[in-house]
């Protein structure tokens, strides 16, 4: 009989360049970078060296690959000549071989071959296009200056260089409703991206959407209905095998957290997320392998990588089996494997 070899797969890590909110000419409503203290302080050559050295020298032997990436700011709206800067930096670190790739974060409306041919010259492998919605009303609601023509017209151009894209979409905006944020996601996939971000709207202060909050014109999604969304839009993206890398706003500082006046911010809000996928999970095999009524308990057998997910943060998904199913048992046993395995009982 063969055994299985079980194997971690190789890692990644990406090394953040932080260029707050340079290059964008556009105020969005859900956007508050503009008041954010550090707003004009651009990194150097010192720097973003620094930053490099330090993410190589604290890197693990499990890293297959490391990337640096430019965040917070309209890459490619920036002056080319400071573009160049930027990238010259980091160019000999790719020519090297030190680092794999270069990712960068832009408008769709400040994507063009000139652009795009720029970004490729300097080792720039993948861009990230801050789409939010492919829905015009709520682009216009959103007061994003742009269409969704402009998005449809930058991927064209990415494809026909060869350069591979990140969709970023941002449901529960202005104007959104949830069947409008699948149909994005479905547009989004129909594309075939290779990955996605998905950021659930939350009201800032500092923001229109904080004055649209407050008037009463706008209403946030709950938080229960920002993971059930993008759950779906998950599944959507899962179902044609693109990677949906980050699911909510990165974790904030407790000052920060107090910046936060409505809507469905988590620091676990993608854990949240993927542990609903895995409770879904859960109820059909055990419906698929057990006759409901005839058992009252259950026992698990989780795959080792996603155990924390399947039982959920604080045991919420056993607990929610427990209930929905009436059991008086769930015995939960980790196994070496990337399968689910249900068995049923009576005690």
């Amino acid at each position: 009989m063969s055994r299985k070899i079980f194997k971690m797969p190789k890692q990644q890590i990406t090394v953040p360049i932080f260029i707050p909110h340079l290059g964008c000419r556009h105020r969005c409503v859900f956007c508050n970078q503009w008041q954010q203290s550090g707003a004009k302080i651009l990194p150097d050559r010192n720097s973003i060296e620094r930053t490099i050295n330090e993410h190589l020298g604290s890197r693990n032997p499990g890293v297959g690959r490391v990337e640096v990436a430019f965040f917070g700011g309209s890459f490619t709206g920036i002056d080319p000549e400071k573009q160049r800067e930027f990238l010259e930096i980091v160019s000999p670190y790719v020519s090297g071989g030190i680092i794999n790739g270069i990712r960068i974060s832009t408008r769709p409306d400040y994507i063009s071959v000139e652009a795009v041919a720029l970004l490729r010259d300097y080792g720039v492998d993948m861009v990230e296009i801050g789409a939010q919605s492919f829905d015009d009303r709520v682009l216009e609601s959103s007061a994003r200056g742009h269409s969704s023509a402009d998005i449809f017209r930058a991927v064209e151009i990415l494809k026909k260089i060869q350069m591979k894209f990140c969709i970023q979409l941002l449901p529960g905006l202005p104007s959104d409703t949830r069947e409008k944020s699948l149909k994005s996601a479905k547009t989004a996939c129909n594309m075939k991206p290779e990955a996605v971000r998905l950021y659930p709207a939350v009201v800032m202060k500092n923001t229109g959407l904080e004055v649209l909050y407050k008037s009463g014109g706008y209403e946030p999604l709950c938080l229960e209905d920002a993971v059930e969304l993008c759950k779906d839009m998950h599944l959507i993206f899962m179902a044609d095998g693109i990677s949906v890398i980050r699911t909510g706003i990165h974790p904030l500082s407790k000052d920060d957290e107090k910046n936060i006046i409505a809507g469905p911010y988590h620091p676990s809000f993608g854990f949240l997320v993927k542990s609903r996928i895995k409770r879904d999970l859960l109820v059909k095999a055990i419906r698929e392998t057990t006759e409901e009524g005839k058992i009252n308990s259950v026992k698990l057998y989780l795959p080792f990588i996603e155990k924390e997910e399947y039982i959920g943060q604080k045991k919420l998904n056993i607990s929610y089996l427990r209930n929905f199913f009436n059991l008086k048992e769930i015995t939960c046993e980790v196994v070496r494997g990337d399968g689910l395995r249900v068995e049923g009982y009576s005690i």
